[in-house]
């Protein structure tokens, strides 16, 4: 179907419905995968027509393409590419003079390879035409509000569009021919292939956003490069907007994150303290009860003491020894020994406020 799409200058949809009104049947999307690999697929008869089904459908006039109407062709056209460049952008000859001065790898030539928001790669016989476009560019841009601006660490100036940089390519289209192997050569210098170029330039926007919408545009038969500048310009204009709002989309999804993980991080704490609070408790319960328990086993032990009903003499041993095991167990004491007057200057949140409730049991 792209096979007859092209030959009939139509879109593969257009044949697609006329195979659907015509109630004809259609191969899989597998069909030719399996073709290739080998197999023989059974081709599924035409079925006979039903009352309704119309025996012909004319694609031609309704669906057929009109290439000259295209929106990106229909604008008239506000970008004029110079004959030369002796008026060329101060950068871009500077964008010319490191190409002229830089090696050709696989046909093309790699000085800008540390560019990013302009790149070009052509051979030497395409290089003033990419040149001379990208001074159409640069210039449209630059009446749009575009600037070149100091990149940290590079020697050269990057185009800032609406206050982002760009990723973009300005690239000439090459083929390759693999080579026969060269038994006299060692395989460490032998190259495989062999490139060509075609003369052919092509111009890419590399960015992902926005998802939607063209990102390349290329000579063809019917138009070349530059009838593409002004359509060119405005994704681009387009691209930037979206970098733009994306970057406040993230730096809004970071402050949440980061608000998230704020919160997660002070509900850790407060349960930590919680649990500090309630293990401190019964800490304190249970130094109470020894408490308790220490001073009736003081009682006891002056009653031991005790010879009858006397009492004991105030500096004798037995005296200093029931007033250091009281002391001791007053210090004890959370009751006391100021745990709960401790407590209140602790924990400020709560005062004026019952203490709440425990909603699980250790």
């Amino acid at each position: 179907m792209s096979k007859l799409a092209s030959e009939w200058d139509v879109g593969v949809t257009t044949i697609i419905k006329a195979c659907e009104i015509m109630n004809v049947p259609r191969p899989t999307s597998s069909h030719w995968t399996y073709i290739r690999l080998g197999f023989v697929m059974e081709q599924p008869a035409l079925p006979p027509p039903e009352a309704a089904t119309p025996l012909t459908s004319d694609m031609t006039q309704t669906q057929k393409r009109d290439r000259t109407s295209a929106p990106e062709l229909a604008k008239e056209k506000t970008i004029v590419v110079a004959k030369n460049i002796n008026a060329a952008h101060p950068e871009v000859r500077k964008m010319q003079q490191v190409l002229s001065s830089s090696y050709e790898h696989q046909g093309l030539l790699t000085g800008m390879g540390n560019y990013r928001t302009l790149r070009i790669k052509v051979s030497k016989a395409q290089l003033k035409r990419a040149v001379l476009i990208a001074d159409a560019l640069v210039k449209a841009l630059e009446s749009r509000g575009a600037k070149f601006v100091a990149v940290k660490n590079v020697d050269h100036m990057e185009l800032e569009i609406a206050g982002e940089r760009i990723e973009c390519l300005l690239i000439e289209e090459t083929t390759r021919k693999e080579l026969p192997k060269n038994e006299n050569v060692p395989a460490w210098q032998f190259d495989r292939w062999k490139w060509e170029t075609t003369g052919r330039l092509r111009f890419e926007i590399k960015e992902y956003r926005p998802p939607n919408g063209r990102k390349k545009w290329s000579d063809s038969e019917r138009h070349v490069l530059e009838s593409y500048l002004d359509e060119i310009v405005e994704r681009l204009l387009v691209t930037a907007q979206a970098l733009k709002e994306w970057a406040i989309e993230r730096e809004e999804q970071s402050r949440r994150w980061q608000e998230a993980a704020r919160q997660r991080e002070e509900l850790e704490q407060r349960k930590a303290l919680e649990m500090h609070y309630r293990s401190d408790l019964e800490q304190q319960a249970q130094l109470w009860a020894d408490a308790a328990n220490l001073r009736g086993f003081i009682q006891n032990c002056e009653a031991q003491l005790r010879i009858g009903n006397a009492p004991l003499p105030n500096d004798g041993w037995e005296a200093n020894w029931l007033a250091w095991a009281r002391a001791h167990a007053e210090h004890i004491d959370p009751l006391k020994n100021g745990y709960l007057a401790d407590q209140k200057r602790k924990r400020p949140e709560l005062l004026g406020s019952e203490l709440p409730a425990a909603k699980d049991t250790p």
